[in-house]
């Protein structure tokens, strides 16, 4: 098939291939049975939903849409004689694509995000790195590549079996995508002309970075590989000196291949890094790139922007491999700082509690004062200019105090005469029975049979209100 863009470019295999599935799927007799909507909904995007996953049936749905493109260009509308009528089926067809995509946006969105709750839950660690580096895979690849270096009759005539072979090209393969955190492609698309164009940095100079021009972002901006100067050493001796054996051309072409001299795919090159990284570790899980992003996740937003151009994809791209992580974080934030409202809350709930209890307290003693007050003024039985004593209950007479008296009761009780505040009878009893010259006048005054000292008591009340004027 002509591509829609005027054969400026081979049409996708991808495209082809999934056309081809869908025309089958439907039994298509003709072209136009490929657009009809009832037919591949029934015959094929039921079954499809089942065995594919939301994304591959999005990529089959952009496939139809540019097959849809590609009948209406003049030279299809001539070829296949398709009416006006056709043509407007075709058209009709080609509109529904994209609102089928768009229903398949939260099941894309899902799956995204399970994806990423299982990396989360099995992720790939730096120590896993290491693990897989000191596995006996790893060892016995660089004994192997050790032995043959240091062999002085190696001059890569020497028949390496097949095995050797493989291990070496594993252990190679492995260690670049894990030093680079890039996409298995680099590796599956890279050359040996531009391996031999390879330059050492400033930053690297002992090593090399080699630029690969065919890779997924290719079009947007090249993917460069670096290698330290122990990569750069096993990568350059198994060039010189292993790959021939086994490549079927020149140095021209890809760098890496199979036991065959076949070109390796990157699906085959990301299997192979998780067969490896399980044979090592016991897990499947082997993705350096996501765990490249999370390990600079919290870095400045420069440190996360140079890490996306190592890796070759924006730095939006990469937000989306810290959407948990940074989830996680946050909510993680949000609930202990409501924890600790909660605590502030109910602390500050607390100190209004015991406020209004305190202050209840305080009106209840001031009501007692107000109340105490009134019952002292009944009591009162002498006025502002003469002093009249209560009889004792031994006489009946009233009880004269001497000046001795007078003195004894203002030094034993200058504090609550001097006092501003009104003084509490029950200490001032308090105070009476501590004292023993205090008891023996209270005996004087109220008799050896009372009880609470009310008349001495008395007498201390009186002798503050005359110094404070109250009545």
């Amino acid at each position: 098939m002509t591509t829609p863009d005027g054969a400026r470019r081979l049409a996708r295999g991808q495209h082809q291939a999934q056309v081809t599935a869908v025309a089958e799927a439907v039994g298509a007799l003709d072209v136009l049975d490929i657009v009809d909507s009832e037919l591949v909904t029934e015959s094929w995007l039921k079954e499809a939903e089942k065995t594919y996953s939301p994304n591959t049936v999005v990529t089959y749905l952009l496939s139809l849409g540019h097959f849809t493109d590609f009948l209406l260009t003049k030279n299809c509308v001539k070829y296949f004689e398709l009416t006006n009528g056709e043509q407007t089926d075709i058209r009709y067809f080609r509109d529904q694509l994209p609102r089928w995509r768009k229903s398949y946006a939260k099941d894309r969105q899902k799956r995204h995000y399970s994806n990423m709750a299982d990396f989360i839950a099995n992720p790939l660690v730096p120590a896993d790195v290491e693990k897989y580096e000191r596995s006996s895979a790893c060892k016995e690849a660089v004994k192997l590549l050790s032995t043959l270096m240091e062999a002085r009759s190696f001059q890569g005539t020497r028949k390496i079996d097949t095995s050797t072979f493989t291990k070496i090209r594993d252990y190679l393969i492995c260690k670049t995508i894990i030093r680079n955190a890039q996409r298995s492609g680099a590796l599956s698309n890279m050359t040996c002309a531009e391996w031999c164009n390879g330059k050492p940095s400033k930053e690297n100079p002992e090593g090399v970075s080699v630029m690969v021009s065919k890779s997924k972002t290719g079009h947007k901006h090249p993917l460069v590989l670096d290698f330290d100067s122990h990569l750069k050493g096993a990568m350059g001796f198994f060039f010189k000196n292993i790959r021939h054996q086994y490549a079927k051309t020149n140095a021209a072409n890809l760098f890496f291949t199979s036991i065959n001299g076949n070109p390796l795919s990157s699906s085959y090159v990301g299997q192979l890094m998780k067969r490896s990284f399980k044979k090592a570790i016991g897990t499947a899980t082997a993705n350096p790139r996501k765990m490249t992003s999370t390990m600079v996740a919290y870095d400045s937003d420069q440190v996360r922007k140079q890490t996306a151009a190592l890796m070759t994809h924006s730095s939006r791209t990469q937000e989306k491999s810290y959407t948990h992580l940074t989830l996680i974080e946050n909510n993680a934030k949000v609930t202990r700082l409501l924890a600790k409202r909660r605590e502030n809350e109910a602390q500050k709930s607390r100190e209004e509690e015991e406020m209004k209890s305190k202050e209840k307290e305080m009106e209840k003693e001031k009501e007692d004062e107000k109340e105490e007050e009134t019952n002292d003024e009944e009591l009162e039985v002498k006025t502002e200019t003469e002093e009249i004593c209560t009889p004792t209950e031994s006489s009946g007479a009233r009880f004269l105090y001497t000046s001795a008296e007078q003195d004894l009761l203002a030094k034993e009780f200058t504090d609550y005469i001097s006092s501003d505040k009104f003084p509490s009878r029950p200490s001032i009893r308090m105070r009476i029975s501590n004292k023993e010259s205090l008891k023996d006048l209270a005996q004087k005054v109220d008799g050896s049979s009372s009880q609470g000292f009310p008349r001495l008591v008395q007498k201390v009340i009186n002798m503050w209100r005359k110094i404070h004027k109250r009545h």
